[in-house]
């Protein structure tokens, strides 16, 4: 019995000595994703459809906004027809960018990552301003996947809260 016990003593003790907090890889997936949404917020500043497109898995990829009620009221008072979800890719979010007319911005907070070396969820509140103003805020969400060209957006979610007049 004890030459099973030690046996077993010296087989677990490696598993048993390995550190209890986040792998380094998984610490520099982490630093890499906040990279990419310091990116996205530089392209938005900036009016770069490159460099916003160059954050997507490709041109395909999804964003979906969703108004909420109260927007959703304002809207169709102008436009009784008006959708509540407004589906998008990369490539038109980008092209809009690029042509952006005003002074946007958007600003991020209570970031939550969530990752493996293969794959992240990212969530926020945001506000986006155009020429200082807040024009829209809530909460957002993306998906991200680890290419072999690094951390990439696949989809992106986000609801449409036009803030109050006043």
């Amino acid at each position: 019995m004890k030459t099973y016990a030690r046996f077993l003593a010296v087989l677990l003790a490696p598993v048993l000595a390995l550190p209890l907090h986040a792998a380094p890889s998984e610490s520099r997936d982490i630093d890499d994703i906040q990279q990419v949404i310091a990116q996205f917020q530089q392209a938005i500043k900036g009016r770069n459809s490159d460099a916003m497109l160059g954050l997507f898995v490709d041109g395909n990829a999804p964003l979906l906004a969703s108004a909420s009620e109260k927007t959703l009221a304002t809207v169709r008072a102008k436009k009784a027809d008006a959708a509540k979800i407004l589906p998008s890719t990369s490539a038109k979010f980008a092209m809009q960018i690029g042509k952006a007319a005003t002074s946007d911005e958007e600003r991020f907070s209570n970031i939550k990552i969530d990752a493996d070396d293969a794959v992240a969820a990212v969530s926020f509140d945001f506000t986006f301003l155009s020429e200082q103003k807040p024009m829209n805020e809530g909460k957002e969400a993306w998906l991200l996947v680890n290419t072999e060209r690094g951390w990439k957006i696949s989809s992106i979610v986000y609801s449409m809260n036009f803030p109050s007049k006043g």
